[in-house]
């Protein structure tokens, strides 16, 4: 069934210039992806190489949904999980550049209400903290009470649906961003524990948290004055042209969001998150592919959305604190992050040596299951080996 879709899938590669993609043969390239995804049990997948200039390759395959054979498409859009968290740094950092806020500042002056390592009460958690998971702060055990059931879904299609899923989503009450933060990390919070902070110094510890995201995106919120959804539709969606681009929970239900499926094939009920600052980005190949040209113009000295100074606070650098949530491995020197969620895996990365970038994305939780997360991989794996052939 898949291959039936490889001749309609192929005419919408996007092809650059020659003096992007000359040592790239683009058709090759095409076909080995298709070969490789043939053989596999991904539902549907979106793949792309992009430079400064724009995308040099392009290419979805598969279905977005597979009970009525909806192709998956460029614009078919899926959460990209933790993703999310360096569209939540782009938008601190584009504050910092307006003048609106402090990298340095203590995180409490721009919250309705203090937070406070009680180990170390005196010693503020700065913003930039968050950025780097130096903060100290941890998601606790009810992070798991962010996930809802999208409230725009409408009357939902339960046939296929994992009903224990389902049944998760619903126990869970509906919350607010602020509320949730505010709950589980603010003294008088009824989840609030000494647990959910490490037992360290602020800024002296790295430890990856989902919360910080959270706390970054209601600090642009309250620095913005508006919510955490609406300054990033203005302040980098429209800018960079990004149309398709969401939050789960935030818009109707839509034809352009792909179904999602668990590896063992049943559907995800369509979720949203409470703390939707760091993992509730709703997009698409072609949206990251212009988010991503952007980002590496700016590695590469560029002024684009951001000023040039403002790309090297963002990304990583000489210094661990000179980065918001883009992860760099220190062996790989591999520039990016990674998403997963019920339904979804996403990468996008770039190495430090050879900007280019490279995005995929699946409608599954493909690092759940190891043969999926193999064959993933075998599809990141060819990608990788094709950026090398591209200018950047």
């Amino acid at each position: 069934m898949k291959n039936a879709l490889f001749t309609f899938i192929l005419s919408l590669l996007f092809f650059t210039p020659t003096d992007v993609s000359a040592q790239l043969d683009t058709v090759r390239l095409a076909t080995e992806i298709h070969d490789l995804f043939s053989a596999s049990q991904l539902p549907g997948l979106s793949a792309a190489l992009v430079t400064a200039d724009g995308p040099a390759f392009q290419i979805s395959l598969g279905y977005a949904n597979q009970d009525t054979k909806a192709p998956f498409l460029p614009t078919s859009s899926i959460p990209v999980g933790s993703v999310t968290k360096t569209l939540t740094g782009m938008a601190i950092v584009k504050l910092v550049e307006n003048g609106k806020l402090a990298w340095d500042a203590p995180i409490s002056d721009h919250l309705p209400f203090p937070i406070v390592n009680p180990y170390f009460p005196d010693e503020p958690i700065r913003v930039y903290h968050l950025l780097n998971h130096t903060s100290s702060l941890l998601d606790g055990k009810k992070y798991g009470q962010t996930y809802l059931l999208d409230g725009r879904a409408g009357v939902l299609d339960k046939e296929g649906m994992h009903w224990g899923y389902l049944d998760f989503l619903e126990k869970h009450e509906r919350i607010s961003l602020s509320n949730f933060v505010e709950q589980t990390l603010s003294r008088k919070g009824k989840w609030y524990k000494k647990k959910n902070f490490l037992k360290n110094l602020p800024g002296t510890v790295k430890e990856y948290s989902n919360i910080n995201a959270a706390v970054a995106g209601l600090i642009v919120e309250q620095v913005s004055g508006t919510s955490f959804a609406n300054y990033v539709q203005e302040a980098i969606f429209e800018p960079l042209k990004m149309s398709t681009s969401s939050f789960a929970g935030h818009i109707d239900y839509n034809e352009t969001r792909a179904k999602l499926y668990f590896p063992s094939g049943h559907r995800v009920p369509p979720f949203e998150l409470a703390t939707y600052p760091d993992g509730g980005w709703l997009t698409n190949v072609s949206d990251l592919s212009l988010y991503l040209q952007d980002v590496l113009g700016g590695y590469q000295g560029r002024a684009g959305l951001l000023n040039e100074e403002s790309y090297k606070l963002m990304l990583p650098g000489d210094k661990d604190e000179k980065r918001a949530f883009w992860g760099m491995g220190s062996e790989s020197r591999l520039i990016g992050h990674t998403g997963s969620d019920p339904g979804v895996h996403c990468d996008i990365r770039f190495s430090a040596d050879h900007p280019v970038g490279i995005i995929l994305l699946t409608n599954t939780n493909a690092e759940d299951n190891e043969e999926l997360w193999q064959q993933f991989k075998g599809i990141m794996d060819t990608l990788t080996q094709a950026a090398a052939k591209v200018e950047p």
